[in-house]
């Protein structure tokens, strides 16, 4: 076809502008079709919401249930080992969901429970230490260093190094009844040879 019959071509079919085409297809959508019965069509779904529906939606401000959190753990300062055993000893386990041990360093020169000694009597009375942490006073921090112990809880795992310390525990004579009594169950359910 030739450039002169392409523009009379062109030339001779009326433009529609987009309204003339958004106005048929609304005309044609409204109408109702013919189809099978039990066959469903698009019309006949729910519209999905567009992205910016979508989007409002999600900034919209939602109500979450609230946190539940654990309560504060206790702080507690003992001068001594013996101090710090018997508190031990007078707490039952099942009761208690743990305290923060306040230990003084090294070089501090104050008269605190060591940290193996804090240990060793923990494991004793069936109790394990877990996080350590500075003290949230810069004064303090100088000089004292938090460690939390807790109960040892059912199924908590063990480790090689405490699986030995409990072993010279033994041989001294020096386990608690509690902490009898997480041995052995380390020891009938398999926990105690998983160690790590």
């Amino acid at each position: 076809m030739g450039r002169k019959m392409k523009a009379a071509v062109r030339t001779s079919v009326p433009r529609t502008t987009r309204s003339q085409t958004a106005a048929s297809t609304a005309v044609t959508a409204s109408a109702p079709a013919e189809r099978p019965q039990g066959k469903s069509t698009a019309l006949d779904k729910p519209a999905r919401p567009t992205s910016s529906a979508t989007a409002a939606a999600a900034a919209a401000p939602t109500r979450k249930a609230p946190v539940a959190r654990r309560p504060a753990l206790p702080t507690l300062f003992f001068a001594s080992a013996t101090a710090w055993e018997a508190w031990l000893s007078a707490q039952q386990p099942s009761a208690s969901s743990g305290v923060w041990l306040k230990l003084a360093k090294k070089a501090s020169g104050v008269a605190s429970v060591s940290y193996d000694a804090a240990v060793d009597a923990a494991l004793c009375h069936g109790w394990i230490d877990g996080q350590r942490r500075r003290c949230d006073d810069d004064d303090e921090a100088l000089r004292f260093f938090l460690q939390r112990f807790t109960p040892r809880r059912r199924r908590s795992v063990w480790s090689r190094r405490n699986v030995a310390r409990v072993a010279a525990l033994l041989a001294e004579g020096r386990m608690a009844p509690a902490g009898l009594r997480e041995v052995d169950a380390a020891r009938a359910d398999g926990r105690w040879e998983r160690a790590y």
